[in-house]
């Protein structure tokens, strides 16, 4: 800002008098001395001050990681136009929700980046951004809040803004007051505006664009695109001043939405609370009194000399307006009104059994709970819907299958009687009391698979194509994949990724894994059944058969006699309950002969039984007992082709021909034949029975896999330990024996758990577990295990997101690795031999070549590095090069105090990991991850070798000139000797460009300085080095991208760096 500006608007010179008390008591180091020193430059104007002291000094805000990084980016001088910025970013801040979310992570990338000010096109970017978050937060809380039933009155004028539409709510109890007519007409008025504006800049956005491709070739247009800049400018500063103009209205605006939202969500706290929404609640019995009430209104009353700015502040109160039982009405603040409501157990009588969600008879409903108040373990609840009714007067009543703690009297208020206050338990509830307790105990229903619970709709504007926006001018400009900060992207160019590469070289084709369609429901002919049901026996045998199979017989006889007579008997009226009871009791007894028959045979053999048994007890028996084993395998094909022999057609199951059981029907139905099954197994066995054993398998398994913790720590003692007993068990498997997939898991997550094993035996361990087929076609593992390791252990073993992850293929598709895919990789990792049971130098190639350079990877690691405590220290060589600069940063310095994440052996382990990735880098072709491995290890290496940031001592790992010289854990090299090979290969690309300014950062980068505490001028010296590192990332890529990185991948490659061998 000139000086001729600030005269005009001197009231942008001086500091209000808060701002100036928090920055003298917190100190010239403080945010707020920082933040004063910006607005004394007339940059922050008072009304912003305002709202920016009264944010710090807030203690309970400033606890909140989203304000603490909005007042460290302001201090670092991030925004370009910080009145109107802070102002929005605060807005989301106070809003919760998904707005607060998104301006949170947005804060964390702008303060822990590296560079000045935003660009002004990323910051209009940020903001219309953050606008929209605003906006879609108060969307979503009005329609959750009041059970979808909030209408938005859609405005379908063309030249009308959509801010008032969403807030002009019908509810049924809610007196919303709308947003103010002025209010709208002047948010309109700015719209239309802007609106304008933006029609008549995009034509001349899009002749930019055309005239900058024609530049290299007819220099003649350079004047056009001068005029067309400064044309652009003009616009982009009117459409700037009409949002600041528009600021004090959309300040008005936000704080009627969080009037608003208090309101909502004061409603959905009634409701968690007490069981009832006063939204849409209007006839409420209290039991306790017996006596009802009746809810007129629930309205929002501001209190004018509060700011109502923050939810979480008083400004507002919500007020409920009912009749009590004497019809005498009254008026409650909702705090009191809900103590009311709780002491007296009260109940909605409006709720219907259609509003409570997946209600019927047999359903399953779960919760999480604490064993007791003071202890954090929480237990699994669960309780069945036993059966739905009338009683003689007409009430509908819900009887459970055992009684269900309702409410704790640790929940009652204090205020109530020691003789009243005790736990409420029952068994048998109203629909509102069923309500009532599944809200207030978060019981949800199991849900199927197939049938998911629907999420509510959000209404769109039919005018949606006309929202208001910033200017788009850079919305085509390259950023760069895997830099997290997010800044001055749109001046870096794009680099090319592996030369030749269209998709994923490692994925197999689209086609070849998206398979749909073809599908049978696996009928037999009659020849074929009784030559798949004929046995031969010896002569021997025949006398102990003969007498097995009698007693075999009678029971069967007796269990068809039995269900014959009871199923027609549950026809007549007074033997009904007896003849179910009877039906029911002569299954039970078969299934448990079964059961018990089955107790001496192998895993195995109780899985050939599904696939092969032409009785439905058996199969009840078998499915019983593999699920309490947590050894069922929902993806045997076999399984499903015999279940579909007791089925109706129906509720057949489609069988792929391909054998691929995650195949799909179609390409717009996308179940597979897993998800027919829970509607197959329950018309046969009953509502409930799938998901009772697919809980129970999935528990078991997960119990089961965690025992193995002790044998993995019994081979800790052992020299390759896991890796030996790992080994043994892969080649039982491929030898046709019976490997326990709890036991393989389990030893699989104790290594990756416990920091066992090297990268590469976990990597093949897990990949031939899901994917090696025996001669049986069995595998050691299902695919969805992968689902479960990956959940369990992503935070520890990062890599994880790049082998689940959706990948783009060859042929132009996505679609997340599959089978087919790892079974490739298997081959690559076998190296060509069926029989082998150890990781090769295949699966150590695949891993540097493919997965590292990954951005799921990529991303994965910046995020788990930021809590590097958490990863194996002698895992740190695999981590660090792929991550981006400033987590690199990060990763040196202390983590609490002065310990650091790691071993001075594990940083110093890191040399040999950066000089591998990119002497494959540079291999491959990828030009993109290269310079980034680039960047990365000249931040690395300056900070382990005392030269980058000389002044913080040990705030950062330092190695000393000991370790520099002493070979790494991984190679026979000293990180020195690798060091000299990197740096002389970076020093010959960067003269091979001949940048002169770049040349100068790396000369000064490679200069050591003396004692900078004492000499003035090495303290001068260091300062110019230490923004030499800052500048280098940014200059150099600029510098490379000039030719596409070609000179810089020869020399690379050509640098014959030394790597790391297997």
């Amino acid at each position: 800002m000139t000086n001729q500006e600030l005269q005009k608007d001197p009231a942008k010179l001086s500091v209000i008098p808060e701002l100036q008390t928090l920055a003298n008591n917190g100190g010239q180091n403080s945010e707020a001395y920082a933040i004063t020193q910006l607005a004394a430059e007339g940059k922050i104007d008072q009304k912003a001050q305002m709202k920016i002291a009264k944010t710090l000094g807030n203690p309970n805000k400033m606890k909140s990681k989203g304000y603490q990084y909005l007042m460290k980016s302001i201090a670092k001088n991030k925004f370009g136009k910080i009145s109107s910025t802070v102002t929005s970013l605060l807005d989301a801040l106070s809003m919760g929700g998904k707005a607060e979310e998104f301006a949170t992570e947005e804060l964390r990338k702008i303060s822990a980046s590296e560079y000045g000010p935003m660009s002004s096109l990323n910051e209009k970017k940020l903001l219309k951004n953050v606008s929209e978050a605003i906006e879609e937060q108060i969307k979503l809380e009005a329609i959750q809040s009041t059970g979808a039933k909030a209408n938005a009155v859609l405005d379908k004028n063309e030249n009308s803004s959509r801010l008032d539409s969403i807030l002009k709510l019908e509810i049924d109890n809610l007196k919303v007051p709308n947003m103010p007519a002025d209010l709208v007409k002047k948010l309109d008025e700015y719209g239309i505006k802007e609106y304008e504006l933006v029609k008549k800049a995009l034509p001349k956005y899009k002749q930019l664009k055309d005239l900058y491709a024609q530049l290299e070739s007819d220099p003649t247009v350079k004047s056009k695109i001068d005029t067309l800049n400064s044309e652009l400018e003009k616009i982009e500063e009117q459409v700037s001043n009409l949002r600041n103009e528009a600021q004090e209205f959309r300040d008005e605006q936000i704080g009627y939405f969080n009037m608003v939202l208090k309101l909502l969500r004061d409603c959905e706290l009634t409701k968690s609370e007490v069981g009832i929404n006063p939204a849409n609640t209007e006839n409420i019995f209290m039991r306790e009194e017996i006596s009802k009430l009746k809810i007129k209104k629930v309205s929002v009353v501001k209190d004018e000399d509060k700011s109502v700015g923050d939810p979480t502040e008083t400004g507002v109160e919500i007020l409920i307006t009912y009749v009590d039982k004497n019809g005498k009405e009254q008026t409650a603040d909702s705090l009191v009104f809900r103590k009311m409501l709780m002491a007296a157990d009260a109940e909605s009588e409006d709720v219907r059994i259609e509003d409570i969600p997946g209600l019927k008879e047999g359903a399953v409903y779960q919760t999480s709970q604490l064993v007791d108040p003071n202890s954090t373990h929480k237990e699994l609840k669960k309780f069945t819907v036993k059966r739905i009714y009338q009683d003689a007067n007409g009430q509908t009543l819900i009887e459970l299958d055992k009684p269900v703690l309702k409410t704790s009297k640790n929940k009652l208020p204090n205020s109530m009687d020691d003789s009243v206050r005790h736990d409420r338990v029952e068994q048998t509830y109203t629909p509102g009391g069923f309500f009532k307790l599944i809200n207030t105990n978060d019981y949800r229903p199991e849900k199927s698979p197939k049938n998911p619970q629907i999420k509510p709709t959000i209404l769109k504007n039919d005018n949606a194509n006309n929202k208001r926006k910033f200017l788009a001018g850079g919305a085509n400009t390259p950023s760069i994949n895997g830099n997290d900060e997010g800044q001055n992207d749109d001046k870096l160019p794009e680099l090319d990724g592996p030369t030749g590469v269209r998709g994923r070289p490692e994925a197999l084709q689209f086609d070849e894994v998206f398979k749909a369609g073809d599908m049978t429901f696996g009928e037999r002919n009659v020849i074929e059944n009784i030559w798949m049901n004929t046995r031969f026996l010896s002569v021997g045998d025949l006398w102990e058969m003969g007498k097995s199979m009698y007693e075999y017989y009678i029971r069967r006889f007796e269990r068809r006699q039995k269900e014959k007579y009871s199923t027609i008997g549950q026809e007549l009226p007074f033997f009904a309950p007896e003849m179910r009871r009877v039906n029911q009791s002569a299954e039970t007894e078969q299934v448990q002969q079964f059961i018990d028959s089955f107790d001496q045979k192998g895993v195995y053999e109780i899985q050939d039984r599904l696939r092969l048994t032409t009785n439905r007890d058996e199969m009840k028996a078998a499915f019983t007992t593999l699920t309490n084993k947590g050894q069922m395998r929902w993806d045997d094909i076999s399984m499903w082709n015999n279940l579909n022999k007791f089925l109706d057609d129906s509720k057949k199951i489609p069988i792929p021909k391909n054998g691929d059981p995650y195949t799909v029907v179609s390409k717009t139905d996308k179940r597979n034949g897993m998800e027919f099954m829970k509607d197959a197994i329950d018309s046969i066995w009953g509502e409930g029975s799938y998901n009772d054993w697919y809980s129970k398998n999935k528990s078991t398994f997960r119990s089961n896999s965690q025992g193995y913790a002790e044998e993995g720590k019994e081979l800790e003692n052992l020299d390759g330990g896991h890796r030996r007993k790992l080994s043994f068990l892969l080649k039982e498997h491929k030898e046709g024996r019976y490997v326990d997939p709890h036991e393989y898991e389990g030893l699989i997550i104790h290594a990756i758990d416990n920091g066992k094993a090297g990268m590469e035996d976990k990597l093949y361990y897990m990949i031939a577990g899901v994917a090696y087929e025996n001669d049986s076609g069995r595998t050691i593992l299902s695919m969805d295990r992968m689902a479960h390791i990956n959940s369990e252990m992503l935070g520890k073993f990062p890599i994880l997101d790049y082998i689940c992850a959706s990948v783009k293929r060859k042929d132009g598709g996505s679609h997340k690795f599959t089978k087919d895919d790892y079974k490739q990789w298997l081959k690559y990792f076998d190296q060509g031999d069926p029989t082998n049971c150890v990781p090769t130098q295949g699966v150590h190639d695949y891993l540097w070549r493919y997965i590292l350079p990954s951005d799921e990877t990529q991303n994965r690691i910046n995020k788990a590095l930021r809590d590097a405590e958490r990863i194996d220290h002698e895992d740190l060589y695999v981590y660090v090069p792929p991550a981006t600069e400033s987590v690199v940063k990060n990763m040196c310095q202390a983590s609490a105090g002065n310990k650091k994440y790691a071993t001075v052996k594990g940083y110093a382990n890191v040399f040999p990991g950066f000089s591998k990735y990119l002497k494959e880098l540079s291999e491959a072709g990828n030009k993109k991850k290269l310079v980034e491995g680039i960047k990365s290890y000249v931040v690395y290496a300056g900070i382990l070798t005392n030269r980058f940031e000389k002044a913080k001592g040990d705030s950062y790992q330092r190695l000393d000139v000991n370790t520099l010289n002493s070979r790494t854990i991984m190679t026979p090299e000293t990180p020195k000797q690798l060091m000299e090979e990197m740096d002389n290969a970076i020093k010959k690309i960067v003269y091979a460009y001949g940048d002169r300014e770049l040349i100068e950062m790396v000369e000064k980068m490679y200069t050591k300085t003396g004692n900078i505490e004492l000499d003035p001028d090495e303290r001068k010296k260091q300062q110019d080095i230490d923004y030499a590192f800052q500048a280098f990332g940014e200059k150099f890529h600029q510098v490379v991208g000039s030719d596409g990185g070609e000179k810089m991948i020869n020399i690379m490659a050509s640098a014959n760096l030394t790597g790391m061998s297997f």
